[in-house]
């Protein structure tokens, strides 16, 4: 077996592909995968997929982030839809809890 077979991929485009037939083996070097029916493809290029890492923050132990202690006081605050919500005749209802 060679230490490695070079192969100059300098020349493909997008959508290209290099089939073993394409390969020039070393002096003493058999090609025993390729045949007349078998001619497999052992590179080809392709556009590149994009990976989205998410970015996950980590809070300090007994630090509390301003945008936490905001958002609780927020929702505190806040009524929900259901409790203000107004009927079709334009009066006001109350929740039954």
């Amino acid at each position: 077996l060679p230490t490695y077979i070079e192969v100059d991929l300098g020349a493909l485009e997008m959508g290209d592909s290099i089939h073993l037939s394409n390969i020039v083996a070393p002096e003493g070097v058999e090609l025993t995968a390729l045949s007349e029916d078998n001619d497999p493809i052992i590179t080809s290029v392709s556009q590149p997929k994009v990976v989205v890492e998410e970015v996950v923050e980590e809070v300090v132990e007994g630090e509390e982030s301003e945008e936490g202690a905001e958002s609780e006081e927020g929702a505190e605050g806040t009524e929900s839809k259901s409790d203000t919500a107004d009927s079709a005749d334009g009066k006001k209802e109350d929740s039954k809890e």
